[in-house]
């Protein structure tokens, strides 16, 4: 599967503007989701911005304490090359910042991404955008991930769930 990976590490968007696209088996997908910020989307010359918007070859839902995870791996557990893996704030009294910093007390709950990798890739961005807006309007996701320049923070202390 291709994606796009910021090798600055796991520093804040300010730092994560130029990607290289990279092709990695899915199973391995968790190694990335743990070491870098990254993003599902391909752009053009690497540059992150909507309208550099090669394709998108997975599909990405950002969960912030809606669903319940097991909720979550019941939903898609029949469904294959599906990974989710738990963001920084899951299950913290603070939301984290970009930085790593504590920030505003939140409740407890599951944060996470959930990434569906697909057959053959998107390359149409208002496809992306309207398929993305349907699996948000279904499970209750981050209504920016639909955006044609969005990227993940990467997390060390991740849990993670294949289907």
């Amino acid at each position: 599967m291709k994606i796009n990976i910021s090798r600055t590490g796991l520093l804040p968007a300010t730092a994560s503007t130029k990607f290289t696209t990279e092709s990695i088996p899915f199973s391995q997908m968790h190694e990335i989701t743990a070491t870098s910020n990254y993003s599902n989307i391909i752009w053009r010359d690497g540059i992150r911005k909507a309208a550099n918007f090669v394709c998108a070859n997975s599909l990405i839902l950002d969960i912030d304490g809606t669903v319940p995870v097991g909720e979550m791996k019941g939903a898609f557990e029949t469904t294959e090359n599906v990974l989710i893996v738990t963001s920084k704030s899951h299950m913290s009294e603070h939301k984290v910042t970009d930085t790593g910093a504590l920030g505003k007390e939140i409740e407890p709950a599951d944060y996470y991404h959930v990434i569906i990798a697909l057959e053959e890739p998107i390359t149409d961005l208002d496809t992306y955008r309207e398929v993305t807006k349907n699996l948000i309007d279904k499970f209750d996701g981050d209504p920016s991930c639909k955006d044609g320049a969005r990227f993940y923070y990467g997390n060390p202390q991740q849990e993670r769930w294949y289907s």
